[in-house]
Parts: structure tokens; C-alpha cells; sequence
């Protein structure tokens, strides 16, 4: 039997370790505060590839301001046009793939008012549907930026008003209706091309499309009074909450699988709801409850759903940057899942927005002779070349003769020995100089090696993220 194996295999061996890295694009950020009133801020969205946050953050003692942020800007207010339309603009809930878009809410005197912002235009209000109150609120953007979806007023019954979900393109309102007839309703979110609307209801979620109109979201066996947050960028995937046998718990949903329950995370009382999806829908995010309280977690069908703290913590090592943060309420995800947006409580007791990338980063370029992988070739990977002579196994970053381990190995190793990772890839050599390695070890098993490196260096995978 042949003893041959790559790293990967091993990795397998050890589980998660096979993408649960330290990547060097791994991060947290907390947001930080407008100035004015108490500190608080709230990120509710974000840009496809994850560089351009909005939301909203307290700027006087009794309300809020919009804000954007980028890690070139930080933390900036949506100020109000010139003209004064509005005389504040109190929180944005959408924003384009590209992030040169914002939906959210204003104030314009008493009024309230969904508004669409861009650099070039400055705000724009969508106004509001015909008859009742005043009043409306977007809370969700397609790709492109074209179409904005929430709530407005309308006339009902007797000329009371009623809140009612709304689609808008190209400068016109649509009331999209509601079911039953004649009662409450509001959109939540919009797909990428804007054709896909979900939202909420009276009693339970809708799906909205030009073809079908607003059909109520259909309940199933076990899944009762079913709420719709978020859903992919096709439209085929819908997240949620919906009573079940366990109680209130974050539901997956597609046509062709139906209702997919995603549990709770561990300890306290069952309850979870589900809040953002990536772009594929294969990446789910959102607060589940612990003996501790809410807390964010991150699903995806291979770990299940994992509070997401412990990951950034144990499977990125971030400890030092999550340190007395509590990571509550996860809002938004970047297209591909990798990066999450929310808010939660931060050291000082405070309410405030944060980013967390779970990217790894691009593969480190083999450093040729470090066969126990730790970044530096040393006497180690000498006994490791050693051990293996003749030996028919594939040494981590072996270049030379990928196989039978022999003499061309070794003068890898020697032709670099001293010489360490450079940060961002690639490697810098130094010369062996004229002793060779003294004092080597005991011969030892390459198993055992490898796992001690491994484990001291958390294994810093050289393959991506996976959470699908």
C-alpha cells in the first residue's frame, strides 16, 4: 500500500481546518458613530463585492441620520440637498450591486418619504401612492439600482389610510396590493433584475411578480405564518421566519425543495430568524438565541448554522479584534457570503454597525524546502525530508520532484534553507551559508510532524473559503 497523499488529504483528515484559516483578507471593522446625540449606529446593507455600507446612526438625542461608509471614508452622513426638501433623511435600508445607489427614508416637514439617492442626482423622493396619509418608506433596491420597493399610504375602506406595498421604476409608484384584499402589506426586498418583490403581510409573507401579481406565501406542513426577509438575486431562493413545531425558527425556501428549517444555535430558548442570503443563495445569515441571549449566525448546508462570532473568533482568529463585542443582529451579505454586515453591542455598551470579511485571501506561492509548512525553512523541514527518504509521499510545497521523495528535495531545502514567507505571497531566500543543520532530532513520524505544525499555525489553508 502506497503511502502517498497530498496535504489536502490530510486536511480532509482534520476536518474544517481545510478552509478555517487565518486568510489575510479575514477581518472585523466596527463602523464607528455620526457625530451628535448618543452613539449608535446600524449597518443595514451593502454592495455586492462588500466595500460600500449604509444604515443609519444617531445623530441627535432623539433620532437618527443616514450614513455610507467605506474603509477609504469610514463612516460618512447623507447630508440633505440643497434645496432643503428634506429636512432630514433618517436611515437607508438598500443599495445597489455597485454601491453609486441608496434607498431609504426621509423626513420632509412632517412627512415622511421613501427617497432613491445617487452623486450625480443628489435624493430624489419617490412620493407616495394615492389617498390616505402621507407616508412612505423603501426598503429595498434592485442590482441596478432601478427599482425601489417598500411601503406607502394609500386610501382604504372609508378613506382610512392603509399601508401597502409598492414597486417603483422609472419615476412611478405601483401599489402592488395585498392579501386579502384591503389590509396591510409592505415589500422587504427586490431581486437583482427587480421582477422578484417579497414582503410581509396581515398574516404571513407574498411573492410578487408581473406575471402572477401578489400571491400570499403559502404555508406548509410545520411551517406556519411564514415571514420573507430576504431573497437571492434570481428571486429562487427566500429566507425567513415561520412557527414551527420547535417555535419561531429561520427557514430556506425554494420552489422545487419547499421549507428547509434551519435549527437554532445552542442553549436558551428555541428561536431564529433568518435575515439576508448571498447572491447564489447558498449562504444564509441572520439571529438565532443562546443561553447568552441573540446572537448572529451564518448557515450554509454543509456546517449548518454556527454563531458567527465563534467563527470569526476560533476559524479566522480574530479574538483580538471581537473582544468584548457581541455580534447581535447580522443584516446583510455580500454576493458571494463572504462579507457580513449587521450591528451588535460593542465594548463600551454601545450599539454600533460592523463589517466582518470571511475572505481568505489569495494562496500563499509554495515556499519550496518548508515541508512542515510553517513559513520558514528551517532543521524541521530537514527532518521531514529526512524521515521520508526514498518514500513514495508528496511533501507540502515540494517543487522540485513531486512523488518519490529524494536528493532533488533535499537540495531544495538547502538552496533555501533560511529563508521565510513574505506577507502577500511569494518567499524571500537566503543563503545556507557554510554549516549545514546541526543538532537534527530523532527521526519522527511525518504524521505526527505535521500535525503539530498544522495545529501551531491554525493551517492556514491554501484552499478558499468554502461555505457551500
Amino acid at each position: 500500500m502506497k503511502i502517498r497523499s497530498s496535504i489536502l488529504a490530510l486536511a480532509a483528515f482534520l476536518g474544517t481546518a481545510i478552509w478555517s484559516g487565518t486568510g489575510k483578507c479575514a477581518s472585523f471593522t466596527g463602523l464607528g458613530d455620526l457625530p451628535g446625540g448618543v452613539y449608535r449606529s446600524i449597518a443595514r446593507a451593502v454592495s455586492a463585492d462588500g466595500s460600500v455600507i449604509v444604515g443609519a446612526s444617531r445623530v441627535t438625542d432623539f433620532g437618527d441620520g443616514a450614513f455610507r461608509w467605506t474603509a477609504e471614508t469610514g463612516i460618512v452622513a447623507l447630508t440633505d440637498v440643497p434645496e432643503g426638501h428634506f429636512t432630514s433623511l433618517i436611515d437607508a435600508y438598500g443599495i445597489s450591486a455597485d454601491g453609486s445607489v441608496i434607498a431609504g427614508v426621509g423626513r420632509a416637514g412632517f412627512n415622511t418619504e421613501g427617497y432613491r439617492w445617487t452623486e450625480a442626482s443628489g435624493y430624489v423622493g419617490l412620493s407616495d401612492l394615492a389617498g390616505g396619509a402621507f407616508h412612505s418608506q423603501a426598503f429595498g433596491l434592485s442590482g441596478d439600482g432601478s427599482t425601489v420597493v417598500g411601503s406607502g399610504s394609500r386610501g382604504g375602506p372609508g378613506g382610512t389610510p392603509q399601508e401597502r406595498a409598492f414597486r417603483w421604476n422609472s419615476g412611478a409608484m405601483t401599489d402592488l396590493g395585498s392579501v386579502p384584499a384591503n389590509t396591510y402589506s409592505s415589500a422587504t426586498d427586490v431581486s437583482a433584475d427587480g421582477s422578484v418583490v417579497i414582503g410581509t403581510t396581515e398574516t404571513r409573507g407574498f411573492r410578487w411578480t408581473e406575471a402572477t401579481g401578489m400571491v400570499e406565501f403559502a404555508a406548509a406542513e410545520g411551517f406556519a405564518n411564514p415571514r420573507l426577509f430576504s431573497l437571492s438575486g434570481d428571486g429562487s431562493v427566500i429566507v425567513g421566519n415561520a412557527q414551527t413545531a420547535n417555535g419561531s425558527e429561520a427557514f430556506r425556501w425554494t420552489e422545487a425543495g419547499g421549507y428547509v428549517g434551519l435549527g437554532d444555535l445552542d442553549g436558551g430558548t428555541f428561536g431564529s430568524a433568518a435575515i439576508a442570503v448571498s447572491a447564489d443563495g447558498l449562504v444564509i445569515t441572520g439571529s438565532g438565541r443562546t443561553s447568552s441571549g441573540d446572537t448572529g449566525f451564518i448557515w450554509d448546508a454543509e456546517h449548518g448554522m454556527r454563531d458567527i462570532r465563534a467563527v470569526l473568533v476560533n476559524d479566522f482568529g480574530l479574538g483580538e479584534s471581537l473582544n468584548g463585542w457581541l455580534l447581535t443582529n447580522p443584516a446583510a451579505l455580500s454576493a458571494d457570503g463572504t462579507i457580513v454586515v449587521g450591528y451588535g453591542i460593542n465594548p463600551n455598551g454601545n450599539l454600533e454597525g460592523f463589517r466582518a470579511s470571511l475572505a481568505p485571501g489569495e494562496p500563499d506561492e509554495p515556499l519550496a524546502g518548508d515541508y512542515n509548512d510553517d513559513d520558514t525553512v528551517d532543521a524541521a523541514d530537514y527532518t521531514v525530508w529526512r524521515n521520508y527518504l526514498n518514500a513514495d509521499f508528496e511533501l507540502p510545497n515540494e517543487t522540485e520532484s513531486i512523488g518519490m521523495v529524494d536528493q532533488e528535495d533535499y537540495a531544495a531545502w538547502k538552496s533555501n534553507f533560511g529563508a521565510t514567507e513574505v506577507p502577500g505571497g511569494g518567499s524571500g531566500a537566503v543563503s545556507l551559508g557554510s554549516a549545514g543543520p546541526a543538532g537534527v532530532p530523532e527521526p519522527g513520524t511525518l504524521g505526527l510532524i505535521l500535525f503539530c505544525g498544522l495545529s501551531a499555525v491554525g493551517f492556514r489553508a491554501r484552499a478558499a473559503v468554502r461555505f457551500s
